[in-house]
C-alpha cells in the first residue's frame, strides 16, 4: 500500500543571523512511498537577502512525521516502516520547520 506524504511548513524567522526565510521549496511534492522503501526529500530556503541554501543540509530545518508507520531523519529521508493494514488508507504529514539558519 502506498503512503501519501503531505507537507506542512512552519516558517520561523532567524533573529540571530539578521535574515528571515522568505520562501521555501520542498521536493518532491506529493510523493507516494511504498512500504519498506525510502524517499529523500529536500528543502531549499530563500532568505530576505536573496541567498539560498539547502535548509536541511545547513542544519536549519527539522523534520517530523505524523504517523507511526513512517520515520523521517534529520536530513529528510522518509522510511515507511509498516503497512497500516488491508483497506486502510494511509496518509501522513511530514512537518518541516525551517528558518533557524
Amino acid at each position: 500500500m502506498k503512503q501519501f506524504v503531505y507537507f506542512l511548513l512552519l516558517l520561523i524567522p532567524s533573529v540571530a543571523y539578521g535574515k528571515t526565510v522568505s520562501s521555501v521549496a520542498i521536493s518532491p511534492q506529493g510523493a507516494a512511498v511504498q512500504v519498506a522503501s525510502t524517499q529523500q526529500f529536500t528543502v531549499v530556503c530563500t532568505y530576505s537577502d536573496s541567498t539560498t541554501d539547502n535548509c536541511a543540509a545547513a542544519g536549519g530545518a527539522t523534520w517530523q512525521s505524523s504517523s507511526a508507520t513512517q520515520t523521517v531523519s534529520n536530513t529528510g529521508l522518509v522510511t515507511v516502516v509498516a503497512d497500516p493494514g488491508a483497506g486502510v488508507p494511509s496518509r501522513s504529514i511530514i512537518v518541516v520547520t525551517a528558518g533557524g539558519v
